[in-house]
């Protein structure tokens, strides 16, 4: 994408050309689109055409603006910002820079579930730390944005009449929780049921709305077999395997902050956020076994509460928790358990059990971050293996295939 911008055409020291300084300078009426579902209101003005820019409401003093990426009408991906992050946006290098493109047979397809309306099942064998998706999102919001009821409709059909037809779709086809009121417009809904939260390179404390349609198409449980996770700085969301996925397995993940609470909660809270009943593998157990489970997550949950206040921590304890955390599918809570067992083993001068809780560490990483992680790869490293044969040997618990002189290892990781 070009760095400079259609509206002047004067130079500044460094060689890039200015931006206008108000709306008014520009002030062109947006033309209509024929064949777009979508067309921006009588209220929107062209603020500068590259990086496209459009100013939602110019009798405003201080507008929401539009920015569209490509820098052209038929844009992949919009971020409803003030216009001062607008233009900080625009000049991120990361723009420059597109995500891989998707293999010519993805692991995934998005179907009916029979249960949950549409899901994504996968089409083949997956392997824990693989990376199932990356999408950059296309519809993003600034939580901060101050935006009136009365001016919900305008601002997110304006939003999307710079979107290509298919890009439209993909956001406009997702499922909404909310019914549609006055306060609460269908594209509300949608916001409000599909996005994750994100974050952008130019300030990490401002937090986004950014819908990924395909990405959001992996439905709830609350022991999800995936984990989605966003990286700032390539602005971009990944779905990565927690656990080995069979073939036509549907692929989940937690819509949830913590899994490390009883049944109960969770459902109260996905009924009050998200308007359903949970009834996925954990929740439709026998009380008896949801009764373990909760107290499972409890034991979890107030150790981490509690953490630095205990007077005698052993690593023997830490290990049983991790053990507790891996049961209902807690991979961040055991990670967290697994860097503190870490930090009690070295400060212990127990190297053994350090380097295996480390090597716990570098599996629930890969688990979140997936096999290409940086840490996994220094770890690797550090055990003379490459990323792929420290994934087979933290998969396998073998290392003899490879021929590893790495005497002892499993012992000290699992205790096997």
């Amino acid at each position: 994408m070009k760095r400079g911008f259609l509206t002047s055409k004067g130079k500044g020291k460094d060689g890039a050309r200015r931006i206008a300084r108000n709306a008014s300078e520009t002030g062109e009426p947006v033309p209509f689109r024929p064949d777009s579902k979508f067309q921006f209101s009588d209220a929107c003005r062209l603020y500068s055409g590259d990086p496209r820019i459009i100013a939602a409401d110019h009798r405003l003093s201080s507008p929401s603006h539009f920015f569209f990426l490509p820098s052209a009408e038929n844009a992949t991906m919009v971020i409803i910002d003030s216009l001062s992050n607008a233009k900080l946006i625009s000049l991120l290098p990361l723009w420059e820079k597109p995500i891989p493109p998707p293999p010519a047979e993805p692991a995934f397809a998005i179907r009916e579930s029979g249960v949950h309306g549409v899901g994504m099942f996968a089409t083949r064998p997956i392997a824990r730390g693989e990376l199932i998706l990356r999408e950059r999102p296309t519809f993003v919001l600034n939580n901060y944005l101050s935006v009136h009821i009365d001016q919900h409709h305008a601002i997110y059909e304006s939003a999307l009449a710079g979107l290509s037809s298919s890009a439209q779709a993909a956001v406009c086809n997702l499922h909404s929780s909310f019914p549609e009121t006055p306060e609460m417009s269908r594209m509300r809904g949608i916001i409000l049921t599909n996005a994750i939260s994100v974050s952008l390179p130019h300030d990490s404390t401002i937090r986004y709305h950014g819908i990924c349609p395909r990405l959001c198409r992996a439905n709830h449980s609350c022991v999800p077999n995936a984990h989605l996770s966003h990286v700032s700085e390539t602005f971009e969301c990944k779905l990565i395997a927690i656990r080995p996925i069979a073939e036509g397995e549907e692929i989940t993940v937690s819509n949830l902050d913590s899994l490390s609470v009883s049944r109960a909660e969770r459902r109260e809270y996905l009924q009050e956020r998200y308007k359903f009943e949970c009834h996925c593998a954990a929740c439709g157990l026998p009380e008896a076994e949801v009764a373990k489970s909760d107290t499972r997550r409890a034991a979890v949950a107030a150790y981490l509460k509690h953490m630095q206040a205990q007077q005698t921590v052993t690593v023997a304890r830490v290990k049983d928790l991790i053990k507790l955390a891996e049961r209902d599918g807690m991979v961040e809570e055991a990670l967290v358990l697994a860097l503190l067992g870490m930090e009690y083993a070295e400060s212990a001068n127990n190297s053994p059990e350090a380097l295996g809780l480390k090597a716990q560490c570098m599996n629930f990483i890969r688990m979140l971050d997936g096999n290409d992680s940086n840490k996994l790869v220094a770890f690797a490293e550090q055990m003379n293996l490459s990323p792929e044969q420290l994934a087979k040997v933290l998969d396998d618990n073998t290392t003899e295939t490879l021929g590893l002189n790495i005497e002892g290892f499993f012992k000290t990781c699992w205790g096997v």
